[in-house]
Order: structure tokens, then C-alpha cells, then sequence
């Protein structure tokens, strides 16, 4: 699973938790499995495009933030902080990214969740509208 996508399943998670997200999705008959198998082309990119909006500010408290709650457990272990220490640069940003990603999604579903809904609806209707224009496939 990309970065992406997986920060985008978990605002998909967070919102299904929300009567309302979960409800509103069931009128349009769907459930979060198919809403997960649209994941990696609907909405990964509403959560990057969503993020990419936020301004500068947020998403440097944010970072700092999940850093902190992700580097924490180990800080006081001599073990990972030898290992940190001989890590090189995309080590360490391989071993943070998706956590971090996954976290910042959660921090933005807590701080702006209406505005998340919203888009991820949006693009959920965006999927339909463009799923009703292609040529039905006919089965041999």
C-alpha cells in the first residue's frame, strides 16, 4: 500500500466511524469494502490534494507533532538510538513516512473532519458520475 493510500484509508476508517459519513455512503450503496477497493484512485488523491491546502504552519505542528509521538517509545532505548544514529537520511524517512502519514491523516480527520467528509464525498460522487458514463460491459 503507498503512503498515500494508506493515510487515505485511514480517514476512510475514521469517517465510517461517523453515523452520518457511514450513513451517507449507505444511500449511495456502498460499504466501506468497496469504498477501500477505491482507495488507491479516488481517494489517495483527495487526501494529498486535501493536505497540499493546508497551509504551512499546520502541517509544520502537525510534523512535529507525530514525530514526537512516533520517535518517543524509543527515544530512551540505547539500541534504536544507536540504530538512529547509523541510520542515513532515507532510512529514517523510509521508517517514518508511512506512520507519519497515517498519523497526520488522523490528526487532520480530528481537526477539520467536516471539510475531509466533504471532499471525500466529492470525489465519491465524482467516481459515480464518471462510472455512469462508461459503456456497460457486456458479459459473453
Amino acid at each position: 500500500m503507498c503512503v498515500y493510500c494508506k493515510a487515505a484509508s485511514t480517514v476512510l476508517d475514521l469517517l465510517w466511524e461517523a453515523p452520518l459519513a457511514r450513513n451517507h455512503f449507505a444511500r449511495l450503496g456502498a460499504d466501506l469494502a468497496e469504498l477501500g477497493s477505491l482507495v488507491h484512485e479516488v481517494f489517495a488523491p483527495t487526501y494529498k490534494s486535501f493536505k497540499a491546502r493546508q497551509d504551512v504552519s499546520t502541517l509544520a505542528r502537525l510534523d512535529e507533532e507525530v514525530r514526537t509521538e512516533l520517535l518517543s517509545p524509543y527515544s530512551d532505548k540505547p539500541n534504536f538510538q544507536e540504530a538512529w544514529g547509523n541510520w542515513g537520511d532515507e532510512t529514517k524517512n523510509t521508517f517514518l513516512r508511512e506512520q507519519f502519514e497515517a498519523k497526520v491523516a488522523a490528526l487532520l480527520m480530528r481537526h477539520y473532519a467536516d471539510d475531509l467528509f466533504q471532499a471525500y464525498k466529492t470525489a465519491y460522487d465524482g467516481y459515480l458520475s464518471w462510472k455512469s458514463s462508461q459503456p456497460e460491459q457486456k458479459s459473453v
